[in-house]
C-alpha cells in the first residue's frame, strides 16, 4: 500500500492564539509548537515566509492519533489547508523533483495543488 497513515491535518489560521483557544474548547491539547524560517521554510513552501505552527491532539479520541496542525504563514502565501501522509516509498511522489531530509533523517517532499499542499514523509 502506498500510504501508511495520515500524520496530521493542517489548517491555516490568521490568529494562532485564538485558534488554539477554539480547539481547546473542542477537547484538543497542545503537543508541539514552533517556528520554521529561512532556508527550511523556503524548502517547504518555495517562497520567502516564516511558518509558525501548533500541533494539537484530542482528549476525546480513544487512540489519540488525531492531530490537527494550526499554521500561520508570514507573509501569507495562499496555503489554506494541508495534509501530511506517511508513505512507504517517497519516489512515487517525487517524480524527479527530489526531497530533503529533516533532522530526524526522514525524507520529506511537499506537493501543492492550488491552495492545498500534501506533505509526504517517508520514515
Amino acid at each position: 500500500m502506498l500510504i501508511k497513515e495520515v500524520r496530521h491535518i493542517g489548517i491555516t489560521v490568521s490568529d494562532l492564539c485564538g485558534a488554539v483557544e477554539f480547539w481547546e474548547l473542542l477537547g484538543f491539547y497542545v503537543i508541539d509548537k514552533g517556528k520554521i524560517k529561512g532556508k527550511t521554510a523556503k524548502k517547504i513552501t518555495g517562497q520567502e515566509t516564516e511558518i509558525e505552527y501548533v500541533k494539537m491532539q484530542s482528549y476525546l479520541v480513544d487512540t489519540n492519533d488525531t492531530v490537527i496542525e494550526l499554521v500561520t504563514y508570514t507573509p501569507d502565501i495562499g496555503v489554506k489547508f494541508h495534509i501530511a501522509l506517511t508513505v512507504n516509498d517517497i519516489r512515487w511522489f517525487v517524480n524527479g523533483g527530489g526531497y530533503y531530509r529533516d533532522k530526524q533523517g526522514r525524507k520529506i517532499r511537499y506537493v501543492s495543488w492550488g491552495e492545498t499542499t500534501i506533505e509526504v514523509v517517508e520514515i
